[in-house]
């Protein structure tokens, strides 16, 4: 839950910066994406290692498809709490596990593209993903609705616990 909330802030941070043009973030090298470079890179230097990393980005949409349809479709989640369909923290639910699969999706979809450039610094961790969400008109509103998201997941993920049904 804290791990939601710290990335629904930062996505918040990024969104205001580059809504208000207060941040050159966009331009920023210190995004956190050194990880996912590297394994990019590496995942580059064997062999097929361009369609790996294809492979690597279909893998995550597909994860957050999956995630989508099983919490948000299905509302599996809902099964285990003592709350009304309609209860707020069912809501919560429905709109973290929602901007959640958004932010797998767009990481995906990162991977695809640097697979497709066949370029390591095209792949995007989470918070580079979103950072380079921002220079796009439709990428700042994906931004809020993933902020907006992550935020409602960081109250919704406390409240889980709190929630279920005694075993």
């Amino acid at each position: 839950g804290v791990v939601y909330l710290l990335l629904a802030i930062t996505t918040l941070g990024i969104t205001i910066a580059n809504w208000t043009g207060s941040g050159e973030t966009a331009g920023s090298e210190e995004s956190g994406d050194e990880g996912s470079q590297k394994a990019t890179s590496t995942l580059f230097k064997a062999p097929a290692g361009r369609w790996l990393v294809a492979i690597l980005g279909v893998a995550v949409i597909g994860y957050a498809g999956y995630n989508f349809s099983k919490q948000v479709v299905q509302k599996k989640f809902a099964e285990r709490l003592d709350a009304g369909e309609h209860s707020w923290v069912v809501r919560l639910g429905l709109l973290g596990y929602t901007a959640q699969s958004l932010a797998y999706a767009v990481v995906g979809y990162f991977f695809i593209e640097a697979a497709i450039a066949f370029k390591s610094t095209t792949a995007k961790g989470p918070s580079g993903a979103l950072i380079e969400l921002a220079d796009t008109t439709w990428g700042s509103i994906l931004l809020w609705v993933i902020a907006i998201g992550l935020f409602a997941y960081g109250i919704f993920y406390p409240q889980d616990g709190g929630f279920r049904f005694e075993a």
